[in-house]
């Protein structure tokens, strides 16, 4: 545009510089200057005339000869456009003006006869001589003015010449620019065109070295580019594959009409299942024909050729074999653990019903009238049975911590009375050894902080029981160090002790399980070993550590270092929880009236088992009513009104979970009414089973009359829970039908089949453990994140779309911490994922009939 202008403007000057010059030129050619001092030549010439034509010198002639010279000069200074610039002045006007009145008064004498002009001669001589003076000044004045004209023409023409000038300079400074700047942009080109080439360079040597096969192919399937692991993946050669379709290559014959299918709909409608979808595991075929595993990831760009496709293709074939072992070594280890769990199970159950037996009889008997002897006997009876049952709680505590399924449950403490509560546990003890008791603790609020009670109170239980049983006639001291004096913010507990001291070789596996030190005390402090070992367990459920420093004949200090923030000073009283650590809200409708007589319905198969509770339930005042199995207790339910139920769990024919449901899916009289699970089970998951079917409590045995009336108190406070059902509406909301179809569709039926039923076992096997571990509240974020993280992408593949969604949030709640959101979603999983594969087993059975 500035060049354009600058020539423009160039042009423009240099044609009107042209015309100056030939203004100028055509002005000097006129001799304007000699005309304008001519005219006072003419004049003296005509005065001249006259005077020599008085003395009869001359004739009339030569006066009317110069007169007419003289007119026709007057009259070219009046009306000639090169003297009309003059007309604007005021002498030369008035000059010209006197000229003229003496013309238009002479010329009728001049044209008139002789006599008349000779007797006029005489005044036209005086006129003419008057005229010297008008003359003199139209010429001065016209040579002033065109003299000054031609200077303003020249310096015009100067003017003129400077702006070309500089618009000649501008012109060649926007051409060197220009050129600069066409330099500059061919070097960039060139640079480009080099690193260009470069690229390409180093693309081709990416792509020919690529570990991974990489295969172009355009819109049609064609093959435009095929490198060399390509080449040794599918045994075709380059020269082979280009120009190939792909199909041809390495489609198995059985998926070749699905693939087929898929490139139609997607030259079609653009919609595919597998473009930008990441990495996707599939059969691919060799040279030779075989199958073999890959991992495909497809993405899309332009090219001179139109759309191309490049694809990316690993032979997985070691990798899937490893997975598979790996799938049977973690099979054979949930197997392992299933097992454990069962004979765990087994063993609480087992062994803690005749415990229950046995300890409820005794208090049953303690309740008679004794004697001295037998009531010191029936006492050693009733220590020995509690003791075993401590012993039995220790291996079920191992297993439920190393499981995960110990839950925590945070509420308010008052550090100090929690430590009172454990001393006033142990005092007996510890004065039977001579040992005295002694805490140390911040002031309030510091000693007001948020845990889980029970837990705390176990470790230090363990701690402060050790230390008197290996301490005699000395301290024991528990000195807490508050949170707001750690640097990390963790409180600490010290045990303290004057005892015997631990080796310095035993001091390392002294947390370990069924460790008992041999010691000088050895022999009269009995013990399993476990203690330790369960302490360390719920310090780290609790994010926190402990340690021992010990000299063997000085004494020991156990540190605990747990995170325990204070609790805020108006921090309301906690609300009820229910058996799985649930809180529940208050229920409006008033408490029964304590002197109420019951109607108990209980359904027990073991003999002992109802004899105690009976016993205990009529020793409270209540009627009994009793059921040895499940479906005498559902036909006992629908038959009968009843104020609560006490349910047994492990029963012949129909257990407890069964008979609930039975209960409340029924219209009997007794299906809404509070069912309190009676069991030996412990373990958290399968306490929310139980209270998932429809109980509201859970009674473990063995029971104390104490307990049992607690908890019957507490469960007809509670409204009843309706058993979970699922539900009957269309699985749209559920699953994304067309994403499993067309899935099937590419995979073929009977692989989408096998890695259906894959996903399914898998899912089947996992997901219980996650949501327990969610609700037990032991496991890091981090590891649950990615444990949903893992689930959702499965669920997303195979269309699970309401369980992926629900995975989503949860994932979203890790990220945030946000363990309230967590737990309640994590509560729902198992139900919607009974759902959810439900809908899907019912799509592949569709498929699969469809051949």
């Amino acid at each position: 545009m500035i060049l354009l202008l600058c020539t423009l403007g160039i042009a423009f000057l240099t044609f009107d510089v042209g015309r100056k010059i030939a203004a100028q030129a055509t002005a000097s050619s006129d001799n304007i200057q000699w005309s304008l001092s001519q005219i006072d030549v003419e004049v003296l010439s005509l005065h001249t005339a006259i005077a020599a034509a008085n003395e009869g010198a001359g004739t009339l002639e030569q006066v009317r000869s110069r007169f007419d010279v003289f007119y026709s000069r007057a009259t070219t200074f009046k009306t000639s456009d090169v003297f009309s610039i003059l007309h604007s002045n005021e002498d030369y006007m008035k000059g010209l003006d006197e000229i003229w009145a003496f013309l238009d008064h002479t010329t009728p004498l001049i044209d008139g006869p002789d006599t008349v002009l000779q007797a006029n001669l005489p005044q036209i001589e005086r006129d003419v001589a008057n005229l010297h003076r008008a003359t003199r000044t139209i010429a001065l004045t016209g040579i002033k003015v065109f003299a000054e004209k031609a200077d303003a023409d020249r310096a015009g023409v100067t003017r003129t010449l400077s702006e070309v000038a500089l618009l000649t300079l501008v012109l060649i400074a926007v051409l060197v620019g220009l050129v600069w700047v066409l330099l500059r942009v061919d070097r960039q080109n060139q640079n480009r065109a080099r690193e260009n080439q470069m690229t390409l360079a180093r693309m081709e040597a990416v792509v020919t070295s690529a570990l991974d096969a990489v295969i172009v192919v355009d819109s049609t399937g064609t093959v435009l580019e095929f490198n060399t692991s390509a080449e040794l993946i599918s045994g075709f050669s380059r020269e082979e594959a280009i120009g190939a379709n792909l199909t041809e290559l390495i489609v198995p014959d059985h998926l070749i009409a699905a693939h087929t299918r898929g490139m139609a709909r997607y030259r079609a409608s653009a919609r595919t299942t597998i473009l930008g979808r990441g990495r996707i595991r599939m059969e691919a075929k060799r040279r030779d024909g075989t199958l073999f595993p890959i991992e495909l990831s497809i993405s899309r760009a332009w090219s001179d050729q139109g759309e191309i496709f490049v694809s990316y293709l690993r032979d997985v074939t070691d990798q899937v074999a490893a997975e598979q072992e790996l799938l049977r070594a973690r099979d054979a280890a949930l197997a392992a653990a299933k097992a454990k769990s069962d004979l765990l199970a087994v063993m609480s159950h087992e062994m803690r019903t005749p415990l229950n037996g046995m300890i409820g009889t005794i208090e049953l008997l303690g309740d008679t009238e004794l004697t001295k002897r037998q009531r010191s006997l029936l006492q050693v009876m009733e220590t020995s049975g509690r003791l075993l049952l401590h012993h039995v709680n220790d291996v079920l505590d191992i297993s439920r911590l190393d499981s995960g399924k110990m839950p925590l449950h945070p509420e308010r403490v008052d550090l100090a009375v929690l430590i009172d509560e454990v001393f006033d546990n142990q005092r007996a003890a510890a004065a039977a050894n001579g040992n005295s008791l002694r805490a140390n603790l911040p002031p309030a609020p510091q000693s007001h902080v948020i845990c889980d009670p029970m837990q705390l109170r176990q470790v230090l239980l363990n701690l402060v029981g050790n230390a008197i049983k290996f301490t005699k006639n000395g301290s024991i001291s528990v000195d807490v160090i508050a949170a707001e004096a750690d640097a990390e913010g963790m409180t600490e507990f010290r045990v303290i002790d004057t005892g015997i001291g631990i080796a310095s070789d035993e001091v390392a596996r002294i947390f370990e399980d069924f460790v008992t030190l041999d010691a000088s005390y050895a022999r009269s402090s009995g013990g399993t070993g476990l203690g330790l070992g369960i302490s360390r367990r719920i310090v780290q459920s609790m994010g926190g550590s402990i340690s021992v420093e010990s000299s063997l004949g000085q004494g020991s200090t156990f540190c605990v270092r747990v995170p325990l923030p204070l609790a805020p000073v108006d921090h309301p009283e906690p609300l009820p929880q229910n058996a799985s650590g649930h809180t529940m809200e208050p229920h409006t409708p008033a408490l029964p009236d304590q002197n109420k007589r019951l109607q108990v319905l209980v359904v027990e198969d073991n003999p002992v088992n109802r004899l105690v509770v009976r016993e205990m339930l009529q020793a409270q005042g209540h009627n009994v009513h009793e059921a040895h199995d499940g479906e005498e207790g559902v036909q006992a339910a629908a038959a009968h009104r009843f104020d609560v139920i006490l349910m047994d769990i492990s029963m012949p024919r129909m257990d407890g979970l069964e008979a609930t449901r039975a209960i409340r899916a029924g219209n009997g009289i007794s299906h809404a009414v509070p069912i309190i699970a009676l069991t030996a089970h412990a373990l958290e998951d399968e306490v929310t089973t139980f209270l998932g079917a429809g109980m509201q409590l859970v009674l473990n045995k063995p029971v104390s009359g104490k307990a049992l009336a607690k908890s019957l108190k507490e469960a007809l406070s509670m409204a009843p829970t309706p058993a979970p059902t699922l539900s009957h509406g269309p699985a749209s909301g559920l699953i994304d039908a067309d994403l499993l179809t067309e899935l099937f569709e590419t995979l073929g039926a009977a692989r989408g089949a096998d890695m259906l039923l894959k996903f399914l076992t898998a899912t089947d096997a996992d997901l219980p453990g996650i949501a327990a571990r969610i609700s037990a509240g032991t496991q890091p974020l981090t590891d649950t994140q990615r444990e949903v993280h893992k689930l959702a992408g499965s669920a997303a593949i195979f269309g699970a779309k309401a369980l992926n969604a629900a995975l989503r949030d949860m994932e979203a709640a890790c990220k945030a911490g946000d363990t309230a959101a967590l737990v309640p979603a994590a509560q729902g999983l198992t139900s919607l994922w009974v759902q959810s594969r439900a809908a899907l087993v019912a799509v592949q059975e569709s498929e699969s009939a469809k051949g």
